[in-house]
């Protein structure tokens, strides 16, 4: 990662290939971070405390002259721990990112610990304890049993596999991805994501994942408790089934399927419903054909999610605190 100087704004790019032009002249080919002021437009849920920057899939061509030094730019865990332990003088010179912004602005996450070269960032050798990069996680993962056998492969999870992912990251809480399962070890599977791109042009996004994790409890009541956060892609069709007020939904959008509740819908047509997305306490109007019904992945079998037909009273409850909260202007990380 670099900083690269630019009349605007000078930004944060991650270094693609170096060469020579035809005129001779040293080139650097880079895919650019946006800071939280360019993509906030799109992404309204971004905290303006958080130092977060997003790749995109877009690359850039630029002269060698205009690198202007060494960026730094951390996963959430990584940036939380050199939060901590660095001096503020180096750790405000920190970046976080876990998003991708592609084609038509849309958002998806990404694992940049994947990125070549990430675990040779500087900043680690300040730290205490290192976390290791991918290459070290697919190790963990595949590690041998005590006994020297290969680990035994998940009971109910196995490769070529479909299935769905839960995110819980910051900007993606409650958003479902459509998965196919590539390696599966005791502890974690490897899994390929359908509708998300890798932003650096390698394909589909790829990550080592836990196999069994609990989802965090749903403060809205609607999800059940102990429900994990990998399951099979669901089998009903409930195209047909009539939406009302309170009724848990699934909606697709940005490459994925996200939970919500309806909160309103067009009485005449139905064709048209206003959604309540609990993760990121954000609201939108979407179609029907984009909607299905809820359920639970529970003890192998599908459960129906619980109907809050109080839901309108349920999200003032939960926003006021915000609002009232959010009448004194933040302080905005410079």
């Amino acid at each position: 990662m670099v900083w690269a100087l630019s009349e605007d704004r000078d930004y944060i790019g991650y270094v693609k290939d170096l060469y020579e032009n035809e005129q001779g002249e040293k080139m650097v080919r880079l895919h650019r971070f946006l800071f939280r002021e360019e993509a906030e437009s799109f992404i309204p849920s971004i905290n303006p405390e958080c130092r977060e920057v997003f790749i995109t899939s877009n690359q850039e061509d630029i002269s060698a002259n205009d690198i202007d030094g060494l960026a730094t730019v951390l996963t959430p865990s990584h940036f939380k721990q050199c939060d901590e332990l660095l001096p503020i003088n180096l750790s405000f010179k920190c970046f976080m990112c876990h998003r991708q912004i592609q084609w038509r602005n849309n958002v998806s996450p990404f694992i940049i610990s994947k990125l070549p070269g990430y675990s040779e960032q500087p900043v680690f050798s300040g730290l205490k304890s290192h976390v290791p990069g991918p290459s070290n996680v697919e190790q963990n993962a595949t590690e041998r049993a005590e006994d020297g056998s290969p680990p035994k492969p998940c009971a109910q999870v196995k490769a070529n596999d479909n299935i769905e992912l839960l995110s819980q990251d910051s900007g993606m809480r409650g958003c479902w991805f459509r998965c196919k399962v590539l390696r599966s070890t005791t502890k974690h599977l490897k899994v390929q994501y359908n509708d998300v791109e890798d932003a650096v042009g390698h394909g589909k996004l790829e990550e080592w994942i836990p196999a069994t994790r609990e989802a965090v409890p749903d403060e809205m009541g609607v999800r059940h408790a102990g429900r994990l956060r990998v399951r099979p892609w669901p089998d009903w069709d409930s195209s047909a089934v009539k939406l009302e007020v309170g009724a848990p939904v699934d909606a697709w959008w940005c490459d994925g399927w996200w939970e919500g509740i309806v909160i309103g819908y067009n009485t005449l047509t139905q064709t048209k419903f206003q959604i309540y997305f609990p993760g990121e306490k954000r609201f939108m109007t979407v179609e029907r054909k984009d909607l299905r019904i809820s359920k639970d992945w529970i003890d192998n079998k599908w459960v129906d999610a619980i109907a809050k037909p109080d839901i309108l009273s349920a999200i003032t409850s939960i926003l006021n605190p915000m609002l009232r909260g959010s009448s004194q202007p933040a302080n905005r990380a410079t």
